[in-house]
């Protein structure tokens, strides 16, 4: 059953399922429309852009057959948000959208032109939330985001096919608190290249949730040890490439390990010691062609590996203290 299924002409609209009314004006302004089997294209005569106190309007998970944006949600000139994620909306993004303080979408056939995210970054003063995911980016130059509003409190860019460098300064936006980016797989099987580069200095800030996957990341700086406020930190670390030296000892990680790394051909010293990480000891740890030093004390692991496969001569030093019960095969050839 689908929403609109309770909307009957001739009874209190604010009434119906999905629809929010202002209490004392009685104008709609808000409309939840997700999932409703919404199938073919929003027209541009629609009675939903008559709407003209509308503030919040979710359209997310319906399919509109790959139609074009009309250009008249310009005409919501109150909408401060807009959701439109899965909703099979294809074309150039308006720059009618503009006054926006939250823009929600993914949509594979969306294109956002350079010129248009241009405009709308420096019309977007009131942006809080942006979420733009699915959608064809690649026209548009990574440091122009450094131009949007400051006062931005979440930035989530996934498979839009950004390329180039990510400026450093989005992350001293001082109200920041979630930054998720992930890259995609372009058709010929190649991943996008996008690199970030975390500050090194008076990196500090609200920021509680940084996720970055599959970005080109080459170092990790000790400034994130300044985030007080991180709870999520998820870097998908296996693409730094020129990484010799990671310690997360002491600080309370906890789950499981991945169950697979690339791109650590590098990394020398890894010290997990003192969390609580439990479930198995995995196999990649010890096929770290360059690790001379593994410490994994101090946690809730089990596992069975073999020591007296250890190679002879291996450089490799490894600390179980307090894990009497597990042993290990590491395997790493001698330099």
């Amino acid at each position: 059953m689908t929403k609109a299924t309770s909307w009957m002409e001739g009874t209190n609209c604010c009434l119906w399922d999905g629809v929010n009314c202002d209490t004392e004006t009685g104008n709609v302004i808000a409309l939840d429309l997700t999932f409703s089997c919404l199938v073919g294209p929003l027209q541009s005569n629609s009675t939903l852009f008559l709407l003209s106190h509308l503030r919040q309007l979710n359209l997310a998970g319906n399919n509109f057959n790959m139609s074009p944006m009309a250009s008249q949600f310009g005409q919501l000139t109150s909408l401060t948000h807009l959701n439109i994620s899965g909703s099979g909306f294809s074309g150039k993004i308006p720059l009618a959208i503009s006054h926006l303080s939250e823009l929600l979408s993914g949509n594979y056939g969306l294109i956002f032109e350079a010129h248009v995210f241009e405009n709308v970054e420096k019309t977007l003063t009131q942006l809080r939330h942006l979420h733009l995911s699915n959608i064809d980016m690649s026209s548009v130059v990574p440091t122009s985001f450094r131009n949007m509003s400051s006062d931005i409190t979440t930035r989530i860019l996934e498979e839009n096919g950004l390329q180039g460098k990510f400026p450093e300064d989005v992350f001293h936006f001082p109200y920041l608190q979630k930054f998720h980016f992930a890259i995609f797989l372009r058709e010929s099987g190649q991943e996008q290249e996008l690199e970030l580069k975390f500050p090194k200095t008076n990196w500090s800030g609200p920021l509680k949730s940084l996720q970055v996957r599959r970005a080109y990341l080459q170092e990790l700086p000790d400034s994130i040890g300044d985030l007080r406020s991180l709870e999520i930190l998820d870097l998908h670390l296996f693409n730094l490439t020129q990484v010799q030296f990671l310690d997360f000892s002491g600080n309370k990680l906890v789950g499981s390990l991945p169950s697979k790394v690339s791109g650590l051909s590098q990394l020398r010293i890894l010290r997990l010691h003192h969390n609580f990480l439990s479930y198995r000891v995995l196999s990649w740890l010890f096929t770290l062609p360059s690790l001379v030093q593994l410490r994994l004390n101090s946690n809730k692991l089990n596992g069975n590996f073999e020591l007296d496969k250890l190679s002879d001569g291996s450089k490799l030093y490894w600390k179980l203290a307090n894990h009497a019960a597990v042993t290990f095969c590491v395997e790493v050839h001698a330099a």
